[in-house]
């Protein structure tokens, strides 16, 4: 049972991700209609703001991302000035299991 809510879960998680911007916007606002009774005139202001918050995060969850590809980037370089060739190559085998794990872990929530 409960393998099958997660695999539920997850697969509304992979329908929602796949949605775009307006999609979603659409999507919360009609949730909201239903659930606060909106009224006719609210609607496309609530659908406003819930699109540039859903932008905003958006545009936040992208720069997060490029700062931490920046960081690993510096990481990585400061490492090559530190350790030898040998010690070079086991290091970065253990990034990309690293980050192979990450993705499986984030795939799977």
């Amino acid at each position: 049972m409960a393998l099958s809510l997660a695999g539920m879960a997850n697969a509304q998680t992979d329908k929602t991700n796949k949605l775009s911007i307006e999609q979603k916007a659409d999507k919360q606002t009609e949730r909201m209609k239903k659930s606060l009774n909106l009224t006719d005139a609210q609607v496309p202001l609530v659908r406003d703001a819930n699109l540039k918050a859903i932008q905003e995060r958006e545009n936040l969850k992208i720069e997060v991302q490029n700062r931490k590809k920046a960081i690993q980037e510096n990481h990585k370089n400061q490492l090559q000035g530190i350790l030898t060739p040998e010690q070079m190559k086991k290091a970065e085998a253990m990034m990309k299991k690293k980050e192979k794990k990450m993705k499986r872990k984030h795939k799977d929530e």
